[in-house]
């Protein structure tokens, strides 16, 4: 299968996330794997590790879950989406930022318990959210970038292209 993400979780710890629900941990800095129970059967294209400790992965239709034991168990957090999330960062600020397709754009300020969900006119598949120093966030995607103003963060859920 493919690999989609591997992440540091510790000092000599890794978790990686790939298709088709593959999870694994490693606490030797890859030289053996476990491989974990998954909550899902898909794919998964991305993991972080969210500023209070826990673990997040996300992926095919809009699915995150969320493990505060290194990923022995997962509770599934709902977005209420069926777009692909493509991919995810942790801010400086604590911000949870995932990119998705349909032009999503999900924000979580409670190290991914909840998250808000966001979409860029026109739909595009996004690539990529990176959240700036004042607040704003600026995205990339097919045929698509641009940034949001802090402030169309808080219009409705609809962002506006600046």
């Amino acid at each position: 299968r493919h690999i989609s993400q591997v992440i540091e979780t510790g000092e000599s710890a890794l978790f990686l996330v790939a298709e088709s629900g593959v999870l694994a941990s490693s606490a030797d800095k890859g030289a053996t794997w476990k491989r974990l129970k998954s909550p899902y059967e898909g794919s998964f294209f991305g993991a972080l590790k969210s500023a209070d400790g826990a673990l997040l992965i996300y992926g095919m239709r809009g699915n995150v879950f969320r493990s505060t034991d290194n990923g022995e168990n997962w509770e599934k957090v709902e977005l209420g989406i069926k777009q692909g999330l493509n991919s995810g960062n942790l801010a400086a600020d604590g911000r949870i930022l995932l990119a998705g397709n349909g032009g999503v754009i999900e924000m979580s300020s409670d190290n991914g318990k909840t998250f808000s969900k966001h979409v860029i006119p026109g739909n595009p598949s996004l690539a990529r959210v990176l959240a700036q120093a004042d607040g704003s966030l600026l995205y990339v995607g097919a045929l698509a970038s641009g940034r949001i103003e802090k402030d169309a963060l808080n219009n409705a859920g609809k962002a506006t292209e600046k």
